[in-house]
């Protein structure tokens, strides 16, 4: 299967800030998955559970082009 478009994730994220502090996350690709770093755990968590939603809708993506292509 295809890797994921981590850029495409990186960027979804750290394009968001944080309403309390105003700061941007790091969104950081490791060995077994993510990290994200952000100013306050608040705003982390949030940020997780956005990028659960985006890393599912990206793989969604991929399986369907890998269907297409062999259907």
């Amino acid at each position: 299967m295809n890797e994921l478009d981590y850029n495409s994730i990186k960027r979804k994220i750290e394009s968001q800030k944080c309403a309390e502090h105003n700061q941007n996350p790091q969104f950081i690709k490791t060995s077994k998955g993510f990290e994200i770093k952000a100013c306050c755990e608040n705003f982390r968590s949030q940020l997780v559970k956005k990028a659960e939603k985006i890393i599912a809708d990206e793989t969604q993506k991929a399986i369907e082009k890998m269907m297409k292509k062999y259907s």
